[in-house]
């Protein structure tokens, strides 16, 4: 075989690999919109996540609908950061008020994870909208 039909065949095997996913997977980047689980539910309680993603650093705010008659919508702003697929974030009312969210990234488009403070084991699922 003549040497550059050896190098074509040999850029020819490489560039297969790369189209047929054969490189590493990249890590879930958590730009987006999310929404909780039970956003829609009967009570009209919700919360959507607006989040930014650059290189491990994330940014953005919440948005929070509280139950009833009475219930206030209050703006969360975020910051926090991502390794991987493991996160946290702090998140900042408008009142003053912190808390965290940390878990992972599952798949492509869900966020599991627990609030601190708050109910110890409570898992809190958002998908991607």
């Amino acid at each position: 075989m003549r040497p550059a039909a050896l190098v074509r065949l040999v850029l020819l095997i490489g560039s297969v690999q790369l189209q047929t996913g054969c490189s590493p997977t990249p890590a879930p980047n958590l730009t987006g919109t999310w929404v909780w689980e039970y956003n829609g539910n009967p009570a009209g309680s919700g919360s959507t996540m607006y989040l930014l993603d650059v290189s491990g650093t994330v940014t953005g705010t919440e948005l929070d609908r509280g139950v009833g008659c009475c219930a206030k919508t209050d703006t969360v702003a975020i910051s926090g950061s991502r390794l991987g697929t493991s996160f946290a974030l702090r998140l900042t009312t408008s009142g003053g008020q912190t808390e965290s969210y940390l878990g992972r990234v599952v798949g492509r488009d869900e966020l599991l994870g627990t609030y601190a403070p708050g109910t110890a084991g409570d898992t809190v699922i958002y998908y991607r909208r």
